[in-house]
């Protein structure tokens, strides 16, 4: 009986012990998990997160020294530019292992490592839209010169933080997630940089354009899409002189692809992005030098996207903040300059319509090219490897074909990116952090090619300039618009010399500023597409014509500002096209705030919430002619606006899934009324009044956008798309 209790207590123990050790589902071991000694709990138990103030470690040619302020940012100090960068690498590294980790794997399509096979579709997105193979050329250029030695010095940093961990010492992600981080190298860095062109550098609609043109056709686009608005107010001013020293590219008529396709690979970023920037010259200043201003507002996250910290060498005092996984300050200042960016939204990618006839071949415009192919081995978590087949072209690679993704038609459809270019973005900011002169800003832009940003600079000399530098295909005609199947084009690139990119230096007005809008007026002499902004930009170069004497205050109240330019250009006439319905007792008194309502989505306001809901309600009933089966993109809401007010009897404001015909009128009245509802249940449900920043419900996620309790939800702000305070629900 003592050797039967002994042996049953033995095989508990032992099974105990291997399924405290195993994953069960998407729940971690949780024998090491809730280990007193290594598990989550010593993760609680760090109350000093910062580094020694004399860092000695291996690599480092002399003693760096670190100062944390009371805001945790770290000032770091070192004798020479080595020591610099491995000191960042070690503080980043620090403080944000798990998420360079993670978004790495995200931009190398290995996330179905540590989440299964969940993620196998995001993986084979991401290798097929060609992120891995462009940070196999962005390696080229990282590999020489003297970013070489830049990223090799911040990876030396990396490593050694990550070389004394053991797992107690993992941040918490690591232990929930069950895996380890990984040694790291310059194939990293690039990897993170082409993640953020995947953010960035995502403004083509050809898809898109192409399935509205093949369904409604060519007489519709050009009314719903013009190449410009009415008013866009660029960000070089209306009337600069521009000069073109290229001859225009003569080419035989292309044609249009008819693929269907019904998936999209990549989010917009124009879902995403609310950046701003401006700098005002010595003359409107009240301190008479000139001050910048920077908001780029990406998609909120925790970890933030942006690590804070100062930077100080024999050459360099440099302070503002990088991109966690990368060396060098991205957006800052130094003793002599400032210097930051918006996005510039520009279309950097053309999609090819191909025949492949073969496993080594494939034709285009009636030219038969080589092709190549590649089996991308996807490592899944508690599963077996998924084999995927990539093909090349001399374009890029295929990214839809027959097999991925379900909602496409069984077409072969190929891509070029600018961001699959070798290029030297970390030169630009090399010289940047360094910098002293107009000149010297002019001179780290050359070395930049994309993301394409509009770069606002300002200097201690007075100076003040903008310019939107990026590496832009050359068209004079239509063809990236759609998905090209072309009888004569090769599919080369030109590019825009980088001479002729829009710039200002020191403009009349006494100001520069950017919002992602247009970056020039129709008399720019090449052609581009995009998503531009046509609000917060307006508003922006308003306050600042408007203003003398500016000093920080100002500058910081406008980041802040919350008015809603969209709203006062559109309400009047909504109100106005409803008014003599008959209307419920709620529906009145939501007519009477709208009325008594100043335009500004200020957090405890309850018309924003009115607004919006009706808004969002009837921009989805006049473009549901978009809700099919195929991905369209609904025109912009300046144009949905510019129709309300001047085309209220257009064909696209029939309902389709009714029997009679509408116009503007009918459907903001029926999108009035279901608004108004939904605002009455949200009141019911949370017995509250519906104050905007709770109706918004801005929320700052985890980097997983899963992992809720490390996730910040409903925040007090007020602001939205197209303000200035462009603080969304994300």
């Amino acid at each position: 009986m003592k050797i039967f209790n002994f042996l049953l207590s033995l095989t508990i123990t032992v099974i105990l012990i291997v399924l405290l050790n195993q994953n069960i589902g998407n729940i971690p071991p949780m024998g090491k998990f809730l280990s007193p000694f290594t598990g989550f709990w010593h993760n609680m138990m760090i109350s000093d997160s910062k580094t020694p103030s004399d860092l000695e470690i291996r690599g480092l040619k002399e003693k760096v020294q670190i100062h944390y302020d009371k805001h945790l940012i770290p000032h770091i100090k070192a004798k020479n530019s080595h020591d610099i960068y491995v000191a960042q690498g070690y503080v980043e590294a620090r403080h944000r292992l798990w998420q360079m980790d993670f978004q790495t794997r995200a931009s190398a399509g290995r996330l179905s490592e540590i989440f299964g096979d969940r993620t196998v579709q995001y993986d084979r997105k991401i290798r097929r839209l060609g992120l891995p193979f462009a940070a196999d050329n962005l390696m080229k250029s990282l590999e020489t010169g003297e970013t070489a030695e830049m990223v090799k010095a911040y990876s030396m940093g990396v490593n050694n933080w990550i070389s004394q961990l053991s797992y107690k010492d993992y941040p918490i992600e690591f232990k929930l997630l069950d895996y380890d981080p990984e040694t790291w190298d310059i194939y990293n860095t690039a990897l993170l940089l082409s993640y953020m062109s995947n953010i960035l550098a995502t403004s083509d609609f050809a898809i898109e354009n192409t399935n509205f043109v093949n369904t409604y056709g060519d007489e519709y686009f050009d009314y719903l899409y013009p190449s410009y608005e009415k008013s866009p107010d660029p960000i070089i001013p209306s009337g600069t002189p521009f000069t073109l020293s290229k001859p225009p590219i003569t080419r035989d008529s292309f044609e249009i692809s008819d693929a269907a396709v019904g998936e999209a690979l990549f989010e917009k970023e124009s879902d995403i992005i609310g950046s701003n920037n401006w700098a005002v010259g010595p003359a409107k200043t009240k301190s008479g030098n000139a001050i910048l201003a920077n908001d780029p507002h990406l998609r909120l996250s925790l970890p933030s996207i942006w690590f804070q910290l100062h930077l100080i060498t024999p050459d360099m005092n440099v302070s503002g903040v990088s991109f966690p996984g990368t060396p060098a300050v991205i957006i800052g200042f130094n003793d002599h300059i400032a210097w930051g960016q918006t996005n510039a939204g520009r279309d950097v990618r053309d999609w090819y319509d191909i025949d492949i006839t073969d496993e080594t071949s494939y034709s285009f415009g009636g030219v038969k090219y080589e092709l190549s192919s590649k089996n991308e081995i996807i490592k899944v978590k508690n599963g077996e490897d998924y084999i995927d087949k990539v093909y090349y072209t001399h374009f890029g690679p295929v990214t839809y074909d027959p097999t991925f993704p379900a909602k496409t038609s069984k077409k072969y459809l190929a891509s070029r990116w600018t961001a699959h270019n070798a290029s030297e973005e970390l030169q630009t900011f090399i010289i940047l952090n360094s910098g002293k002169t107009l000149k010297d800003y002019k001179e780290a832009l050359n070395y930049y090619k994309v993301p394409a940003q509009n770069f606002v600079f300002a200097s201690v000399d007075g100076d003040i300039a903008i310019k939107q530098q990026g590496q832009f295909p050359y068209f004079t005609d239509d063809r990236g618009r759609y998905i090209m199947t072309d009888a004569s084009n090769t599919g080369n690139w030109d590019f825009i010399p980088y001479d002729e990119n829009p710039i200002t230096v020191n403009p009349e007005r006494g100001f520069v500023s950017s919002a992602n809008q247009h970056p020039t007026d129709s008399t720019y002499p090449y052609r581009y597409d995009g998503h531009f902004e046509q609000y917060r930009n307006r508003r922006i170069n308003d306050i600042l014509s408007s203003k003398d004497n500016i000093d920080i205050k100002d500058m910081m109240k406008l980041h802040s500002d919350n008015f809603n330019m969209q709203a006062e250009e559109s309400l009047n006439t909504m109100l106005k096209l409803i008014e003599s319905r008959d209307m419920t007792a709620e529906q009145k008194e939501a007519v009477n705030i709208l009325k008594q309502w100043d335009y500004f989505n200020d957090a405890e306001k309850l018309a924003p919430s009115y607004y919006q809901s009706w808004w969002d309600t009837a921009y989805a009933l006049i473009w549901d002619e978009m809700e099919t089966e195929l991905l369209m993109r609904k025109p912009e809401k300046f144009r949905t606006v510019d129709l309300i007010l001047n085309d209220p009897t257009f064909e696209f404001f029939d309902i389709r899934n009714t029997s009679e015909i509408e116009n503007a009128s009918d459907v903001l009245w029926l999108a009035f009324q279901r608004s108004v509802d939904a605002i009455e249940k949200w009141k019911e449900k949370h017995a509250q009044e519906p104050e905007w920043w709770r109706v918004k419900n801005t929320r700052i996620m985890h980097l997983t956008r899963q992992i809720e309790p490390f996730s910040k939800i409903g925040i007090k702000i007020g602001g939205n798309k197209g303000i200035v305070n462009a603080t969304s629900t994300y």
